[in-house]
C-alpha cells in the first residue's frame, strides 16, 4: 500500500505545484503586430499636476507576469499565481525622467523611457540596470481624465497590453470600453486579467 501511495503523493504535489506557478508560455498570446493608430499620452489637460502614483488595474496576463517576474527578480516557476492578484499591489511612479514600478511589499524596479515624439505616443522602455521587462510601447487609447491604454511589443517578440489609471479601480463602463478596445486591436478575452488593491498597504505614501 505504501509503495502505491508514495508515487501518487509525488504526482499530486507536482500537479498542484504546476497549477500554482506562473506558466509564461501559456500567457503568450500572439507575436508583435503593427499598431496602426496611436494617441498622445501627454496633453495639456491630462495628468496635471503629475500624480504621485499610477495604478495598474487591467492588463493582459502576459503583461502582469512580465511585471511580477521583473519586480521579484525570480524565475516564473518560483512565483505563485495566487500571490499576484491581491498581493502584487503594483503601482508606477516617476522621478524626473526615471520611471519605476513598486509592488510586493515595497520592491522597486527602475526604468528609462525613450520617446519617439514629445507626446509619448510611442516610446521604448528599458530597465535602468540589468536585464528585464522592456520593449516598445504604444499609447492607443485614453479618456484624457483617468486612464490610458498601452499596447506593448516586448523584447521577447510577444504582444501584451496594460491600462494605467489614476484610481485603483475603474467604473464598469470604463472597463467595458477598455476591453472593447483591446478586442478591436486583436487581443483575446481569455487573456484579460486585473489586479485588486483591496488588501494593499503601500510602503511609501502615494
Amino acid at each position: 500500500m505504501k509503495s502505491l501511495f508514495f508515487p501518487i503523493a509525488i504526482f499530486v504535489t507536482a500537479f498542484i505545484s504546476s497549477i500554482q506557478c506562473l506558466d509564461l508560455e501559456s500567457a503568450k498570446e500572439q507575436p508583435c503586430f503593427k499598431i496602426k493608430k496611436t494617441v498622445p499620452l501627454i496633453t495639456d489637460d491630462w495628468v496635471q499636476p503629475e500624480p504621485k502614483a499610477i495604478y495598474y488595474p487591467l492588463m493582459s496576463r502576459l503583461d502582469l507576469y512580465r511585471n511580477a517576474i521583473d519586480l521579484l527578480q525570480k524565475d516564473p516557476a518560483e512565483i505563485s499565481e495566487s500571490e499576484l492578484y491581491y498581493d502584487a499591489c503594483i503601482v508606477w511612479k516617476c522621478n524626473n525622467e526615471t520611471y519605476f514600478s513598486e509592488g510586493f511589499g515595497g520592491r522597486t524596479r527602475e526604468y528609462t523611457a525613450d520617446p519617439e515624439d514629445d507626446k509619448m505616443e510611442v516610446y521604448t522602455m528599458r530597465p535602468l540596470k540589468g536585464k528585464g521587462y522592456g520593449g516598445k510601447a504604444f499609447t492607443t487609447y485614453s479618456d484624457n481624465e483617468t486612464f490610458f491604454f498601452t499596447a506593448v511589443c516586448g523584447d521577447d517578440g510577444q504582444m501584451a497590453w496594460n491600462v494605467a489609471s489614476l484610481t485603483p479601480t475603474l467604473p464598469r463602463e470604463s472597463v467595458k470600453i477598455i476591453h472593447e478596445h483591446a478586442l478591436s486591436l486583436g487581443f483575446k478575452k481569455e487573456f484579460f486579467t486585473e489586479l485588486r488593491y483591496d488588501r494593499c498597504h503601500f510602503q511609501n505614501d502615494i
